[in-house]
């Protein structure tokens, strides 16, 4: 699958032809595939190698201390979740993967019994802000691509529902089940999420003909990619793709780092103006985001039984 890319080095969000060129892009990918290859988008390098050393760090702590800090449930999604603790494909077997999730960090900061000890707090925090201000640069453009105002978008994402998460897919993990992945084939929830990874590959996109495609981007990428919010203000003219990680084979194990730029609870999702036009009729029903978000993050929880 071939992935469109961007490049904001100099980028001028008030340069005319620049933010033009920029939504042209966009907005073209988000059409295509809802996969994005982005660089030079905001997010400092240093701070991010540093926060997958200490997420290294983390993941390679022993479990009974991991489980100090335990996932709280999905109405906080916060916390640490272990290896086959979520099925983000509910209905199969739960996935090769251990997770430690971040909503709200930002603001979370102060609670110190949530966090591990260490420079993990600050580090998060400070990739959790870079992120979100780099995420909203994005709906910004998202917003104009779709025919409305820059802060169409924007304005429905405070960063209170926003989430940054840290995976880790071991090595050599057995797997019981041939069906079983490290992340289950899904798609994300909110409005954009912004991934991270190194250079040890899993991921695949599902493309239009329902082949699963190897997304491979090269050093330095940010990878975004359309949720089903989005999707669902472009009334369908957005793609929400599926995707999911392989089980991890080999002595190689994957780190990747997402930041989910979900809307707030009360945001109501209803399609806009000019993807009703394109369409011809209205394909989704306005719903309000923390309702569908919760539920989504609920399913992949219930669907698995391990109580660590």
């Amino acid at each position: 699958m071939q992935l469109n890319r961007i490049d904001l080095h100099n980028f001028d969000f008030n340069a005319p032809d620049g933010r033009n060129e920029a939504t042209a892009i966009i907005d073209e990918a988000f059409r295509n595939t809802g996969f994005l290859l982005a660089r030079n988008i905001g997010i400092p390098a240093p701070l991010l190698d540093e926060v997958f050393t200490l997420s290294k760090a983390f993941f390679d702590l022993p479990e009974p201390e991991k489980l100090n800090y335990k996932y709280a449930g999905p109405m906080a999604n916060f916390g640490y979740q272990p290896v086959m603790t979520e099925s983000l494909a509910p209905g199969t077997p739960p996935d090769l993967k251990e997770a430690f999730t971040m909503r709200n960090a930002r603001e979370r900061a102060d609670d110190a019994s949530i966090w591990p000890a260490g420079a993990l707090r600050e580090a998060s925090r400070a990739l959790f802000n870079s992120c979100f201000d780099s995420a909203n640069a994005i709906l910004k453009l998202c917003a104009m691509a779709l025919g409305e105002d820059e802060g169409a978008l924007s304005r429905c994402h405070s960063g209170k529902q926003s989430t940054l998460r840290l995976l880790h897919y071991p090595a050599d993990t057995p797997a019981p089940d041939a069906s079983q992945m490290g992340a289950g084939a899904h798609t994300d929830y909110g409005a954009i999420t912004l991934l991270f990874q190194q250079n040890v590959g899993g991921l695949q996109i599902k493309d239009k003909n329902g082949q699963w495609d190897d997304c491979k981007g090269s050093s330095g990428d940010v990878i975004i990619n359309v949720g089903d919010m989005l999707e669902r203000w472009s009334n369908g003219i957005y793609t929400s793709s599926e995707h999911r990680v392989l089980p991890k084979s080999g002595d190689a194990r994957r780190f990747s780092i997402a930041f989910f730029m979900d809307p707030d609870d009360e945001a109501l999702i209803s399609p806009f103006e000019q993807g009703v036009r394109e369409v011809g009729d209205e394909r989704y029903a306005p719903i309000l985001a923390g309702d569908y978000i919760t539920q989504r993050i609920a399913d992949s929880q219930s669907a698995t039984t391990a109580d660590p």
